[in-house]
C-alpha cells in the first residue's frame, strides 16, 4: 500500500447563499501551508447504571458531531478577499478599471459562510474533503522581515462529506503574494512612523456552535461575545513615545500599506480609533533593544474599528475570485 504524502495539498472554494449550501465554485484553487481540518463524532457513555461485573460500561451514544479546524494560506494581493471578507464583514468596491478598490469593513455581525473543498496530499483515490457550512471564528494575517505574509484561520463547519477521489488544481499564475520588503507606508501611529520587524493582525470573531434538538451538527454559528481586532508590532527601540502613549491611553488611527512590486495593486491596514493596550521593553543585551506593542482598535460612533483597502484589477462580479 503506497504511502501519503502531504504535497500537493490544496483546496477550492465556494461561496454559500445559505449556510451549508454550496454554491459555485471558484475557478482557481487556493495554496496551502498547513491544515487540520477534520470531523470528529463526538461519543459518551450511556447514563443508565448498568455494567458489566468490572463495572465497564456497556454502551455509548452519539454526542455532536463537529467539524473544523485551522488551515494556513498565503495572502495575495488579488485572490484572498474570499476569505478575507468572510472574515473581516462587508466588502464594497469601487473604480472603472483597470484598477478597483475594495474596502472590507468590520461593521457587521452577518458573516459569510462557504464551502471548502479540500485534496489531503498525495492521495488520489480518497484525498478529498468537502467541508459545507464553513465560517471564520478568527484569522491572522502576518508578516515578519524576511519571510513572505500568510493568513492563518480557525474555521468552524456544520460537516463534511466523505472523503473521496481527488482533485485536479488549477492555479491562478498571475496572483502575487505580499511580501517583507514591500511596506510602502511604514507603521503609522498619532503622527509618528515607526519602522517594524514584524506585523501581525488577529480578528476574534467570538463564533459559537448552536446546537439545537434534532441534529448532531450545528447550526449556523452566531457572533456570542465582543469582536476584537488587535495588532502586535515588534520594532527597535528609539524613543519613549510608544511607552508614553500607553500610559497616556492615547487614541489614534493605525495604518500600514504595503505596495505589489511592478504593479499597481495595494494592501492598506487602517485600524481606526485605536489604542495600545500592551508594551514591553525589557533589557537583556548590550545590544539593540527591542519594543513589543499590541493595538486594540476600537468603534467609533460612525467608524467601523478595521478598513482592509485592497486594490486589484477584479471588478465587484470578480472581486472574490481566488
Amino acid at each position: 500500500m503506497a504511502i501519503l504524502f502531504g504535497r500537493n495539498t490544496f483546496l477550492k472554494l465556494a461561496p454559500e447563499s445559505s449556510y451549508g449550501v454550496t454554491g459555485s465554485y471558484k475557478t482557481n484553487a487556493v495554496r496551502v501551508i498547513d491544515v487540520s481540518m477534520q470531523t470528529t463524532q463526538q461519543r459518551d457513555r450511556s447514563n443508565h447504571l448498568s455494567s458489566s461485573d468490572g463495572a465497564i460500561a456497556q454502551s455509548t451514544f452519539d454526542q455532536f458531531r463537529e467539524s473544523g479546524g485551522s488551515l494556513s494560506v498565503p495572502l495575495y494581493y488579488s485572490g484572498s478577499t474570499l476569505l478575507l471578507k468572510a472574515l473581516i464583514g462587508n466588502i464594497t468596491t469601487t473604480g472603472g478599471g483597470p484598477n478597483y478598490t475594495h474596502q472590507l469593513k468590520s461593521n457587521t455581525t452577518s458573516l459569510d459562510s462557504f464551502t471548502l473543498a479540500l485534496q489531503r496530499g498525495s492521495d488520489s483515490t480518497g484525498g478529498q474533503e468537502v467541508f459545507t457550512g464553513c465560517m471564520i471564528n478568527s484569522g491572522t494575517i502576518s508578516i515578519t522581515a524576511g519571510e513572505e505574509a500568510s493568513l492563518s484561520l480557525d474555521i468552524i463547519a456544520k460537516d463534511s462529506a466523505a472523503r473521496a477521489s481527488g482533485l485536479t488544481p488549477t492555479y491562478n499564475t498571475t496572483q502575487k503574494r505580499v511580501q517583507h520588503y514591500e511596506t510602502s507606508v511604514d507603521l503609522t501611529f498619532n503622527g509618528q512612523t515607526y519602522k517594524v520587524r514584524s506585523f501581525e493582525m488577529t480578528i476574534e470573531n467570538s463564533l459559537e456552535r448552536r446546537n439545537v434538538l434534532g441534529s448532531k451538527l450545528t447550526e449556523s454559528p452566531d457572533v456570542t461575545d465582543f469582536r476584537s481586532v488587535v495588532v502586535s508590532v515588534e520594532l527597535d527601540a528609539q524613543n519613549n513615545n510608544l511607552y508614553n502613549a500607553m500610559l497616556a491611553g492615547t487614541e489614534s488611527s493605525l495604518v500600514i500599506k504595503f505596495d505589489e512590486t511592478g504593479s499597481t495593486n495595494y494592501m492598506e491596514f487602517t485600524l481606526n480609533n485605536s489604542i495600545i493596550t500592551d508594551y514591553s521593553d525589557p533589557i537583556s543585551t548590550v545590544g539593540r533593544l527591542s519594543q513589543s506593542v499590541t493595538f486594540t482598535a476600537l468603534a467609533g460612533a460612525s467608524t467601523e474599528a478595521l478598513k482592509l483597502e485592497i486594490q486589484n484589477t477584479l471588478d465587484a462580479a470578480n472581486a472574490l475570485n481566488t
